[in-house]
């Protein structure tokens, strides 16, 4: 997957209100047991992590929580919920204001006005390919890697090759992020690839299967067969020329996610 390395092709300007796949910059945190020093001043490097004291236990018996650090790391990442999902409310908001008889435009900004809308945005932070193994590296670079979503190069937006760690998310709250915190957002076609990342990751569920339509890539189709499935569903198999094998590919009878009907005003 050629592509995957290409920043045109993966990369566009972040603008308008956040989305899914922006690259942004935030700290992202891990919750761990036990005590540390106090951390002092903010880190002044992306890529810092500092730990920090959340609360200390006393009694060690239960109710009681037990003694509870934050390792807090500062650099960039990537937000991971749908649009739809991040305008949710605000679309709730501006449907019940045009019912009500407010001009759609009017509504929209009243809505965009309410910072207390949509408020907590889940991003996942971006690590260097030097945080992993060799041997997961080539995967993770292809796609390839469940809980992982490449990160290609981009000298026009400053970024450097990584990965975005799908396993460790961190809640934000979305007044958070000034515009200067966000570097680039993800094309169209990345964000697809990004959703079945996700997919994969946490229901072992894929939404497309052009990862596996893309092995076909300078093969030759010979025959195709397909079968209809239980539940709408219907079955196709590729049969590729030498030894390349079939390809299966299991439609599914979900329709995707519906766009949002409103977009925030800036």
């Amino acid at each position: 997957m050629s592509w995957f390395d290409n920043e045109k092709e993966y990369y566009q300007d972040a603008v308008g209100a956040l989305r899914q796949g922006d690259l942004v910059l935030a700290p992202t945190v891990v919750l761990e047991p036990g005590e540390c020093e106090a951390p002092g001043v903010s880190p002044t490097v992306l890529g810092e992590e500092r730990s920090v004291q959340v609360w200390k236990a006393t009694k060690h018996l239960l109710p009681e929580a037990p003694t509870l650090k934050a390792r807090v790391r500062w650099d960039l990442a990537m937000v991971i919920p749908h649009d739809c999902a991040l305008e949710k409310e605000f679309n709730e908001r501006v449907g019940e204001l045009v019912r009500n008889g407010t001009p759609e435009e009017v509504a929209i900004e009243e809505a965009s006005a309410d910072r207390e809308l949509d408020r907590l945005v889940a991003v996942a932070p971006i690590r260097a390919y030097e945080e992993t193994t060799p041997k997961r590296k080539e995967g993770i670079r292809t796609g390839q890697r469940h809980g992982t979503f490449p990160v290609p190069a981009s000298p026009t937006y400053c970024i450097e090759p990584g990965w975005v760690d799908l396993t460790a998310p961190t809640t934000i709250d979305r007044n958070f992020f000034s515009s200067n915190l966000r570097l680039a957002s993800l094309t169209d076609r990345a964000a697809d690839y990004l959703r079945a990342s996700l997919a994969r990751h946490w229901a072992y569920r894929d939404l497309t299967r052009a990862d596996e339509i893309s092995k076909a890539i300078g093969k030759t189709i010979v025959d195709i067969k397909a079968a209809p499935m239980a539940k709408d569903k219907l079955r196709v198999e590729l049969f590729l020329d030498g030894d390349a094998g079939t390809i299966t590919l299991d439609g599914s009878s979900k329709p995707a996610p519906p766009r949002r009907s409103a977009k925030r005003s800036e």
